[in-house]
C-alpha cells in the first residue's frame, strides 16, 4: 500500500467513517492470478465504486485487492454494498476461489490499519468457508478467539462404523458436522482454524485408511487438504464429497464380490467418469481403457444393477445436487451445461423426477434447512 497516498485520502475525506474491503482471490489449483486477471478485477472494482459515488482508494497485490471507503454509516450499508460487490466480481471471474472480507466503520485510520492487517492474516478462513462468501471481520475475530470446537471425530469409532458397514451412521456424523458450518455467521459456528483443520484431517484420515485397507482407489483421497478445500469449495463441500465417496464405495462393493482385475477396472473408470462427466460416454470409456463396450456394460450391470446410461444419469444428478448445496453462484443453465445437458428444460425435468423439485427449489429448500435428498 502507498502510505503517502492513503494519508492524503484520509486527510481530504469529507465524511467521518471509513471501512476496508478485501477481495481475496485464489485460483482453483492454488496459483496466483495473472496480471491480466488482476487488471480485469481492478477494472471491475473501479466501475462498481465509481457507480457508488463514494470516495475510495484501491491497492492491488498478487492475490488480493484492498479497498478503502469513506462514507456515512447512517446513510450507507456496507454489508448490502459488499453483497452486491461480491456478486458482480464472482460473475466476472467464476473460475476463481473468491471471498470478500469487510470491516466495520472506523473513525481512526490507525485502528483501521490494524483491522486490515488482522484481516490479511486471516485470509485462510475463506478456504474453509467456501468461495463466493462475504465475510465480516467481526466474524474473523470470533473465530480467532473461539474456544469452542466443531464436533469431535473419534477416529477409532468412525473407522469401526465403516468396517462394520454402518455407513449410514457415518454419513449422519458428516451431516451433523456440515450443518454447524451452514449456520449464519455468529458465535455458534465460529471455530478456530486449527480446530477446523484437525477435524477435517481426522475425517480424511479415517476414509483414507479404510479405502487403503480395502484396496479401493478414490479421487477424494488423492489430494492435500488445501487442494480439497479449493476443489470442493470449502468445508461443507469436503463433507459432501466425503459422503459421496463413501456412498460410491458401498454402492459398488456392498454385495457383489469382484476379482482384483475387475475392481481395478471399476476404480479407474469411476475416476475417469468423475473427471469427464460432461462428455463421457460408453464409447469414450471403451476407447480410453481398451475394453469392449459389451464388457463395460456387463461390469456396470453386475455392480450397479443398472446399465451404463442409467448409472451416468444418476451420477450426474448426484453431482448436480451436491453443487446446488455448495455453490450459491452457479446458475441452473451453467450447471446443466457443465454436466453435458444442452437443454436446460430436459435437465430440470430429470432432476425433478429424481428429487421431486426443480433445481432452484432444491437449493432453496436445502439452505432453508430442509433436506430433500
Amino acid at each position: 500500500m502507498d502510505i503517502k497516498e492513503l494519508g492524503i485520502f484520509f486527510t481530504e475525506a469529507e465524511m467521518d467513517d471509513f471501512c476496508a474491503i478485501i477481495i481475496d482471490k485464489k485460483k482453483r489449483l492454488g496459483t496466483a492470478f495473472s496480471r491480466e486477471d488482476l487488471n480485469k478485477n481492478i477494472n471491475v472494482c473501479t466501475n462498481i465504486l465509481e457507480a457508488s459515488y463514494l470516495s475510495y482508494r484501491l491497492f492491488p497485490s498478487n492475490n488480493s485487492i484492498i479497498c478503502f471507503l469513506n462514507y456515512d454509516r447512517d446513510n450507507f450499508s456496507v454489508r448490502a454494498f459488499v453483497g452486491q460487490f461480491r456478486q458482480v466480481i464472482c460473475n466476472v471471474d467464476p473460475d476463481s476461489h473468491l471471498c470478500v472480507f469487510y470491516s466495520g466503520a472506523f473513525n481512526s485510520k490507525e485502528e483501521l490499519f490494524l483491522e486490515v492487517l488482522f484481516m490479511l492474516e486471516h485470509m485462510d478462513y475463506g478456504l474453509y468457508l467456501g468461495k463466493s462468501r462475504a465475510i465480516p471481520s467481526s466474524f474473523l475475530h470470533l473465530c480467532s478467539e473461539a474456544k469452542a470446537v466443531p464436533l469431535q471425530v473419534d477416529m477409532k469409532e468412525s473407522l469401526l462404523m465403516l468396517k462394520s458397514r454402518n455407513y449410514e451412521r457415518f454419513n449422519a456424523l458428516l451431516s451433523t458436522i456440515s450443518r454447524a458450518y451452514a449456520e449464519p455467521y455468529g458465535e455458534s459456528n465460529a471455530f478456530h482454524i486449527s480446530a477446523m483443520t484437525e477435524q477435517l484431517n481426522a475425517i480424511y484420515a479415517v476414509i483414507k485408511l479404510f479405502f487403503s485397507e480395502q484396496n479401493y482407489k478414490s479421487r477424494f483421497i488423492s489430494a492435500s487438504l488445501t487442494e480439497l478445500l479449493l476443489r470442493y469449495n470449502g468445508t461443507i463441500g469436503i463433507l459432501s464429497a466425503a459422503t459421496d465417496a463413501i456412498n460410491e464405495y458401498f454402492s459398488v462393493f456392498s454385495d457383489v464380490p469382484v476379482s482384483k482385475r475387475k475392481q481395478k477396472h471399476i476404480n479407474e473408470m469411476l475416476d475417469y467418469i468423475d473427471a469427464n462427466i460432461s462428455n463421457v460416454s460408453l464409447s469414450s470409456l471403451s476407447s480410453h481403457f481398451g475394453l469392449t463396450p459389451e464388457y463395460i456394460s456387463r461390469l456396470f450391470k453386475t455392480q450397479y444393477n443398472d446399465n451404463f446410461a442409467d448409472y451416468l444419469k444418476k451420477k450426474k444428478l448426484e453431482k448436480a445436487a451436491s453443487t446446488l448445496r455448495t455453490d450459491m453462484m452457479v446458475t441452473v443453465t451453467e450447471l446443466s451445461r457443465e454436466l453435458g445437458y444442452e437443454s436446460r428444460s430436459y435437465f430440470q425435468s430429470i432432476f425433478k423426477n429424481k428429487y421431486g423439485v426443480t433445481p432452484d427449489a432444491y437449493r432453496k429448500r436445502y439452505h432453508a434447512g430442509t433436506n430433500t435428498d
